[in-house]
């Protein structure tokens, strides 16, 4: 199956909040809200994509600095056929055992702010993640 989307990404920071919203200017600040959560800000290697992502930490542990590989595609089935939001019990081939770390969600919101950059809003069952992306086209 190909993937719509796929990139490196460098994770930039993890659970890192700033000290005051209203003002950034006051920098930020290391938070972990949840336990077994974390929150990585990562900038991609090749399209100029910024990402934050909540991740299962002890899953998939992360660190500033390390590197790996994000790819979006439509379904977790070899054959492209969408899921129903079930776990599927039937052992038909998947992208599952390729991969490290597999999440499945669905877009619930597009945003374009003009004819480069565009932000996708993923949900996952858990707090939202954001994928924005600038057109490598202008």
């Amino acid at each position: 199956m190909a993937s719509v989307f796929e990139d490196t990404f460098v994770c930039q920071e993890v659970d890192m909040v700033y000290k005051d919203p209203r003002n950034p200017a006051l920098g930020k600040v290391r938070e972990k809200k949840f336990d077994r959560v974390s929150r990585l800000v990562a900038e991609s290697l090749h399209h100029k994509a910024s990402l934050t992502l909540d991740v299962h930490s002890q899953l998939f542990p992360v660190r500033a600095g390390d590197r790996f590989l994000l790819s979006l595609m439509p379904s977790i089935r070899l054959d492209g056929a969408p899921c129903d939001g079930t776990f599927d019990q039937s052992g038909a081939p998947t992208i599952v055992g390729r991969y490290d770390y597999v999440m499945c969600g669905k877009v619930f919101q597009q945003q374009s702010e003009d004819a480069r950059t565009a932000a996708v809003f993923i949900s996952f069952r858990r707090p939202v993640d954001v994928f924005e992306r600038q057109s490598q086209y202008y």
